[in-house]
């Protein structure tokens, strides 16, 4: 990829196609002196594995999560691939069940629909939550992703009385626009997601379900995490993905233990 060595820890691989995969491997350069050798010995590396990534693409996806009738609902909405995605000209539109959900702003009269969240702190932003009728639109109208993975924007919903436990309560993104930060359109993929239901809701980070956040919560997750672990069940990916990316890792265990410590 690059003739002479790159002394600093990044690398900027500049003319490259939009949301064609690329693949890469690293390998690190040392030299020494030997005694009475004024040229030094240089010694490579093995090769890492190879790593993909595919510049101009983001993923989006809506997380899953459970809520009583007649109580709120948080459903987060997740990006992979943040960095370098701008604000301006930034739209999602996001499909519900009018009939199930009501967006909280129209619940209560200072109430948000949409909240940001660590990726999305420094975007400008308007939506249609006080006036929305079984569509959600948001629209950017300036600043800048931070970069990473994970939660997006939480919205917010009050769950319809009566519902019965196990009734879904599908939100969907049925489109999105987005742009890097020189104005370029960048490749969006919407994943498919299994739909929020009707029941009882979940404590952040009570991946044991008791209705309690404590040290058995930390242990699972550690145990979760490691390689040859079992499976998570979809009841602990959903109280234990804190940071809204779709999977259990040490991400996840800064986030629980900074639940436990909190006051």
């Amino acid at each position: 990829l690059v003739p002479d060595y790159v002394p600093l820890p990044s690398y900027l691989d500049s003319p490259v196609d939009p949301a064609i995969p690329h693949y890469y491997y690293v390998s690190g350069v040392s030299y020494f002196f030997l005694p009475g050798n004024s040229t030094p010995r240089i010694v490579e590396s093995l090769p890492s594995d190879l790593a993909l990534t595919q510049t101009g693409k983001v993923i989006l996806s809506v997380r899953p999560a459970r809520g009583s009738p007649g109580q709120r609902i948080k459903i987060n909405l997740a990006i992979e691939n943040a960095t370098g995605v701008s604000g301006d000209g930034m739209q999602l539109r996001v499909d519900y069940d009018a009939a199930k959900l009501t967006p909280w702003a129209q619940v209560q009269p200072d109430g948000e629909t949409v909240l940001f969240t660590g990726l999305s702190r420094n975007l400008e932003f308007t939506d249609n939550g006080a006036s929305a009728s079984g569509e959600l639109v948001i629209d950017g109208t300036g600043g800048a992703m931070e970069p990473g993975s994970g939660k997006f924007f939480t919205l917010q919903f009050e769950v319809a009385d009566g519902l019965p436990k196990k009734t879904t309560l599908p939100v969907t993104i049925s489109s999105a626009t987005m742009r890097d930060l020189s104005g370029i359109p960048l490749t969006v993929e919407i994943l498919p997601q299994d739909p929020s239901e009707v029941g009882d809701g979940f404590i952040p980070g009570d991946l044991d379900g008791d209705g309690l956040l404590s040290n058995t919560d930390k242990h699972l997750l550690q145990d979760l995490m490691k390689p040859k672990s079992r499976p998570p069940t979809a009841d602990e990916i959903t109280a234990g993905d804190l940071n809204g990316d779709g999977k259990l890792d040490q991400k996840d265990l800064v986030l629980l233990l900074k639940l436990l410590n909190s006051p």
